[in-house]
């Protein structure tokens, strides 16, 4: 190994004082290395989405970014409600549907709808929106780096999350909205049915009947509950049951220990669900590896070396940093959050 690297990094006699990194084979390799890595990652679109469940932003990954940024302020982790994914997924596939992007709809349908239909009785809830992302690290950040969003993920009254996603067109191409919505579920009461003596005659019921042709229930009166609006502007929104008590806590106490917090997503799909993060880590390295040997080069008999291996090396650095330029800004940039 040392033998290895010291004739790929050294400038030596038996290496005519040319390192084996800076020749024209491996400045080849790492060029279709750099190319191939741009190929993978920028147009993630072949590559990855043709996977079967294999997305540019994954739920399970946002999920784990929301829980590391709230570990990191020592509050207790968001766990993943079925219903709210129902809910997410609901509100996703509706703003894919009707091509709009906002937290109420162009009907007037508001979060607290598609919470409600899902069967999801909150006492506090929340909802952060993006479109036209490709990368789940990019969609967190941007939510981090805007005041009332990063508000949401580490607000102490919410507990649990659900996050969906859902492919369409918005300003006339195609997207992918993305739907992070937040609670913390009203308190469950075990109510004990009454002890009825032995031989006591039963109480009949008053449930009532049926009528045939009678108005069937609008859904939209889900919408109708008293909800009081806690934040709301165009970028996020925040709102509270105030028919429902806070369960077991006073209202905002939210800390907890976070050791052995749970990761709903794997290192893979990590990897798959972060194109622009993996390309920059990607040829980050490589570009080490270059100025590393450009700079013994430099310090180790440099007065024999070739200087067309230099510039070969150059120029390599030139295509990274041209390849990642246009990844970054061009093919992969941020977009929109509400």
């Amino acid at each position: 190994m040392r033998k290895t690297l010291k004739k790929y990094f050294i400038p030596h006699e038996h290496n005519n004082y040319t390192p084996h990194i800076l020749k024209e084979r491996s400045v080849l390799v790492l060029a279709l290395i750099s190319v191939l890595l741009f190929g993978i990652f920028a147009f993630e679109g072949l590559f990855i989405a043709s996977i079967r469940n294999i997305a540019a932003i994954l739920p399970a990954v946002l999920t784990d970014y929301a829980n590391d940024t709230r570990g990191n302020m020592s509050l207790a982790p968001l766990s993943i409600d079925p219903l709210l994914v129902e809910a997410a997924q609901m509100k996703a596939n509706d703003m894919a549907a009707k091509s709009y992007f906002a937290h109420t709809s162009p009907e007037g349908v508001s979060p607290w709808f598609w919470i409600s239909r899902a069967g999801y009785n909150f006492t506090y809830a929340g909802e952060n929106l993006a479109v036209h992302f490709a990368d789940s690290y990019d969609v967190h950040k941007a939510w981090l780096n805007s005041p009332g969003h990063r508000a949401n993920i580490v607000n102490t009254n919410f507990t649990e999350i659900g996050i969906a996603t859902a492919e369409g067109s918005y300003e006339g191409r195609p997207t992918i909205f993305v739907v992070q919505m937040f609670g913390r579920p009203a308190p469950t009461f075990d109510i004990t049915p009454p002890v009825v003596a032995a031989n006591q005659p039963e109480v009949p019921t008053t449930e009532p009947t049926p009528v045939a042709g009678a108005e069937t229930v609008d859904e939209s009166r889900f919408d109708l509950e008293p909800i009081e609006i806690i934040i709301e502007n165009d970028l996020f929104v925040v709102a509270r049951n105030p028919t429902t008590p806070v369960a077991n806590a006073e209202e905002g106490e939210g800390s907890a220990s976070v050791a052995g917090q749970e990761s709903y997503a794997s290192w893979f799909e990590e990897l798959l669900s972060t194109p622009k993060r993996t390309l920059t880590f990607a040829y980050s390295i490589l570009a080490a590896i270059i100025i590393i040997a450009l700079i013994l080069a430099a310090l180790i008999e440099v007065r024999r070396q070739h200087p067309k291996h230099i510039f070969y090396a150059i120029g390599l650095l030139i295509l990274i940093g041209i390849l990642l330029y246009v990844a970054r800004a061009v093919i992969l940039p941020q977009a929109l959050i509400t």
